[in-house]
């Protein structure tokens, strides 16, 4: 009978640990301030430099079912003169309206751009964010919507962190073929080694203790496993061309995911590290290199 509460009450343990790993992490609803304030130094992406006025004023909120029945949101900003889209989509704890640097750069490049809101993020509905996961499913249900509206066009798929991972997850996943190319910048390859290095870096603890049982309440909860959101196959299977961007000070992402990215890849591939530089944050320090890389391979796809 001991050893029967013994055991009731290491698995009553193991679930508590679980269920505490997902609620500061992935629960949509929950205060991320200790995920945030512990990567604080590491992450560049400066809000500060966003162009939320011009967004406002330059874009129109659409929305679509997702296929397990959330509301999803997005932005349209319509640029008159093109014929071509851009899909932005952010990264953790941000919105499609704290990309709108990036919107408002690709729409003066001459593209249309639709910005996301990802699961439970901005106007998005979802109670517990995907990671990439779920949201790389949604992000086909987009390009496959552009390309309804817009028989005729080409989609260039763009995000950073989180979202970035939701490009590389949505490469196997039947995107439309009007999808022409990707840029990934500082995203993660699998889901379940960024969570063990996070863990290790904010908390010192080990892999075997925290991973297991918050992934099997986020299964349980969220729909997912860590495992599952593994963008290895459809990295390899893909015949777009992709440019890989990240920080070599990336404390968030390690730079270990844009080589590993690139060695997977058998399309045409083109890779820049940014020296010196922490998550995200090639379009703040270097501003006139980010761009002009991201131009100059844009230019390429018509060649």
């Amino acid at each position: 009978m001991i050893f029967l509460y013994v055991l009731l009450g290491l698995c009553a343990i193991y679930l508590l640990i679980g269920l505490y790993f997902y609620n500061i992490s992935l629960n949509a609803k929950s205060d991320k301030t200790s995920v945030m304030e512990g990567n604080r130094s590491v992450n560049g992406f400066d809000e500060s430099k966003n162009e939320n006025a011009w967004f406002d004023e330059n874009s129109i909120e659409t929305s679509i079912k997702s296929k397990r029945g959330e509301k999803l949101v997005a932005y349209k900003s319509i640029n008159d003169q093109a014929k071509d889209w851009v899909i932005v989509v952010h990264g953790y704890l941000l919105s499609g309206r704290s990309m709108s640097v990036y919107t408002k750069k690709f729409f003066e490049m001459g593209y249309n751009v639709l910005t996301l809101d990802l699961l439970g993020h901005g106007k998005s509905e979802g109670k517990t964010i995907s990671m990439g996961g779920f949201d790389s499913d949604n992000l086909v249900l987009w390009a496959e919507k552009l390309t309804e509206e817009y028989p005729e066009c080409k989609i260039i798929l763009f995000g950073i962190s989180m979202g970035a991972a939701t490009v590389l997850n949505s490469l196997g996943k039947g995107l439309p073929a009007s999808v022409k190319a990707f840029i990934e910048d500082s995203g993660y390859v699998r889901l379940e080694e960024i969570f063990s290095h996070q863990l290790k870096k904010l908390y010192g603890l080990p892999k075997f203790l925290v991973i297991p049982p918050a992934s099997l309440m986020t299964k349980l909860i969220g729909g997912y496993s860590f495992k599952e959101v593994d963008a290895t196959q459809g990295i390899k299977d893909t015949k777009l061309p992709g440019l890989l961007i990240h920080g070599d000070k990336d404390g968030f992402v390690p730079v270990e995911n844009v080589d590993m990215v690139y060695k997977l890849m058998n399309s045409r591939k083109e890779k820049h590290i940014f020296t010196d530089s922490i998550h995200c944050q090639g379009p703040f320090k270097y501003p006139e290199e980010y761009w002009t890389l991201v131009e100059n391979f844009l230019k390429t796809l018509d060649k």
